[in-house]
């Protein structure tokens, strides 16, 4: 242990009594001062040190350093002098730098006693602003600051939560915007303390306010939690001034307690709103729950087991729990088989309600324990579960019956799947029988119309003299009955195809334009009758197309025709040509962006109703009853059949006694094995030859009729003609 001896009782000497008479290491034997009313006099009796007259009086105590705190150099070479043994003085440099480790050890004391208090002034605070106030308060006591606020972070907003030393005008600026660029943002951005000696001559501190307040020095500090910032501690003063790295250890001390109080008061504030919306769950629960005490006694009752008794939580509260159970020594069981599992779930009993009716329940129940761990009671949630019961009981009867009719069901099914066999097998047999009469159809029908149709037109054609009248209009009539019936057919056939499954499609890329050209020529006739001129409109961004060319045209000659026949002399009808994209709002069959073509025929007829629109596609329909137009009625369901074959759809509109709108939308398709429009091969040119000069042509078929029109035809254009009836005649005669 180390002896020290002390002159001098001023400031100094008390100081150093302060530090080292509790310092188990370090025994004070003594100290001296020539004023009799020195402050560290006073202490060294309180401390029970041997305060000496002189420092002859030190000489028995053997001391190992004498501190001269006087700041007298004589004093310290008159010790060295007098002392009957050589001793170690400490005074000058030795005894500042002690001064100076005993300045620091009074701060840094005083530092903890301030922050414990400011701890039991924050932890007794009633609110945030409280807490935050006495931190700022603290804050500017241990660095010496004349001004200081805290604020906090709000959406784009700083706000001034407490501030002191400032003026009235200043106190009154509670908000301002945060401005990327500024010192706010700047001091939010640092992990550090920010300190501005002279704010004056630093360009980042611009703010007016601060400016006309007079500040000229400040230290600030972010204040971090985990997600970040949340504010700023600012600690100003009114002069230049260099804060020391104690004032910034303190301010980063101080910034973290402010952090942590912000988010304390924000899990108290979390914590309150949890418990009031649980306690609210508690009383809009509609299921029971009851606390009780280790005896068994009801200490907590909810309003859901006013609901489920019918007993108010004043009448019931107090009573043991075991009374309401339908068996009383079920409560028994149920605690034992608690104690051993520790908690019970689902378990279904039976409890009495006030009125005397037992309901069914179904218990989950635990033990609550104190900090020991010693059982104190019970809580537990009892759900009325009397419905669920009786809806269990009914199931399980309806499930005892569904098995019956199961089984009766199995054998009947077993029926009905033999029968379905046999159905089906015959579907299939009249849909083999379907596709060859189909193609019977197309041979055996077409033929003789065919033929009828060839000969009438041979007669129209005077090849074998002059008709009269009545011979004229007879025949003229066989030619257009033989032509609207072969249109019929070959509707029918198509739509029987399209139903079988037999049409197909042979796709080519062709010019639309001339395609376009080639219907309207054959609707020529027709549509001059009534003085009609169709109308085309094509989009420049539309040219060729690819499709089955066939029956595209079928299409459009389906569509122009019945625009042409419903459309009064002198009236106007008109083909449209577009591309256009698929758009979800508009056409909501269509993938989004999909290529379309669209064709639109319209006419200025009288028009389709809105309650007709959807008939007009069903077959064998024709809208006008008075036959005053030729028609079938499968046109256009042929048509809608031939446009969805493509992927399309087709849709009427316009104005019923306005005229009639259909818009055709076929996908734009990129063929594998994509041919131009072929070139059409013509027919060879009749010219007048000698008859032994004439070319000879083999005609094969067994339609005799359809071989006489052939003839006919053929030697009129100057040819020689020779006939086969099938196959293996035709390779003899060639």
């Amino acid at each position: 242990m180390i002896k020290i001896a002390v002159i001098g009782a001023g400031n100094g000497g008390s100081a150093l009594l302060d530090i080292f008479h509790t310092n188990g290491n370090i025994k004070i034997i003594g100290i001296t001062d020539k004023d009799k009313n020195a402050s560290g006099l006073n202490l060294a009796k309180e401390w029970g040190i041997f305060v000496a007259e002189d420092i002859k009086q030190f000489y028995r105590h053997n001391p190992d350093i004498i501190i001269n705190a006087t700041g007298k150099p004589g004093v310290s070479e008159f010790i060295k002098e007098s002392f009957p043994y050589p001793i170690e003085v400490v005074d000058g440099l030795g005894a500042k730098l002690l001064w100076e480790l005993v300045s620091r050890h009074q701060k840094a004391k005083k530092d903890m006693e301030t922050l414990y208090q400011n701890g039991l002034l924050i932890t007794r605070a009633k609110n945030l602003k409280d807490s935050l106030d006495e931190i700022l308060r603290s804050a500017m006591e241990l660095t010496e600051t004349p001004a200081g606020s805290i604020a906090l972070i709000e959406g784009e907003e700083m706000v001034m939560t407490t501030q002191r030393g400032f003026s009235q005008d200043f106190s009154k600026k509670l908000r301002w915007k945060l401005r990327e660029g500024g010192l706010t943002c700047y001091i939010l951005k640092q992990m550090a303390p920010v300190e501005l000696q002279d704010a004056g001559k630093e360009p980042i501190f611009e703010n007016i306010m601060r400016q006309k307040e007079g500040i000229k020095s400040l230290l600030a500090s972010p204040l971090l939690h985990d997600e970040g910032a949340v504010g700023i501690l600012y600690l100003n003063d009114f002069k230049p001034r260099e804060f020391t790295e104690r004032h910034k250890h303190l301010i980063r001390l101080f910034s973290t307690l402010a952090a942590q109080t912000i988010e304390k008061y924000k899990l108290l504030h979390d914590l309150e709103e949890s418990l009031t919306y649980l306690q609210g769950m508690l009383n809009d629960s509609q299921d029971m729950i009851i606390t009780t005490d280790r005896e068994g006694r009801i200490v907590k009752y909810s309003k859901g087991g006013e609901r489920i008794l019918g007993y108010g939580a004043d009448e019931i509260i107090g009573s043991k729990v075991s009374e309401f159970y339908v068996n009383k020594n079920e409560r028994t069981n149920i605690l034992k088989t608690l104690h051993e599992k520790g908690a019970i779930y689902n378990y279904e009993t039976k409890l009495l309600k006030k009125d005397g009716s037992p309901v069914d329940i179904s218990l989950t129940i635990s033990v609550l324990r104190d900090k020991t761990g010693c059982i104190i009671g019970t809580v537990g949630i009892s759900k009325d579960i009397t419905e669920e019961k009786r809806l269990r009981e009914e199931l399980k009867k309806k499930n005892e019956e569904l098995e019956e009719l199961t089984e009766n069901l199995e054998d009947k099914v077993f029926e009905r799947t033999k029968e379905l066999e046999k159905i089906n097998r015959e579907l299939s047999k009249a849909n083999e029988m379907k596709g060859r009469f189909i193609a019977n159809a197309s041979h055996e029908l077409r033929t003789p119309l065919h033929s009828i149709i060839g000969f009438s037109e041979i007669l129209l054609q005077k090849t074998f003299g002059d008709l009269n009248e009545k011979q004229q209009r007879y025949t003229n009539t066989i030619y257009t009955s033989g032509k609207h019936l072969i249109h019929l057919v070959n509707n029918i056939l198509d739509l029987a195809k399209i139903e079988a499954g037999k049409m197909e499609l042979s796709h080519q890329t062709f010019p639309l334009k001339t395609t376009i050209d080639e219907v309207l020529m054959v609707l020529k006739p027709l549509a001059g009758k009534k003085g009609i001129e169709p109308k085309i409109e094509m989009s420049s961004e539309v040219d060729n197309f690819t499709a089955d060319k066939i029956k595209f045209k079928q299409i459009l000659y389906n569509l122009l025709s019945n625009a042409i026949k419903f459309t009064p002399e002198g009236g106007t009808v008109g083909i449209n040509i577009e591309k256009v994209k698929g758009n979800k709002e508009i056409l909501p069959w269509a993938l989004e962006s999909q290529r379309l073509l669209k064709v639109s025929v319209w006419d200025t007829g009288v028009g389709i109703r809105p309650e007709d629109r959807e008939k007009i596609f069903e077959e064998f329909e024709q809208l006008d009853p008075s036959k005053s137009t030729e028609g079938t009625g499968l046109g256009l369901s042929l048509t809608k059949k031939l446009v969805e074959l493509h992927g399309g759809q087709i849709e009427v509109g316009g104005t019923y006694g306005q005229g009639a709108i259909f818009n055709v939308y076929l996908p734009f398709v990129v063929h594998e094995k994509q041919t131009s429009m072929p070139k059409p091969i013509l027919p060879p040119i009749a010219e007048t030859r000698l008859k032994e000069e004439c070319p000879l042509v083999l005609v094969v078929e067994d339609d005799i009729p359809t071989v006489e029109i052939l003839t006919i035809h053929l030697t009129q254009a100057g040819y020689r003609v020779a006939h086969a009836y099938d196959g293996e005649e035709a390779i003899l005669k060639a």
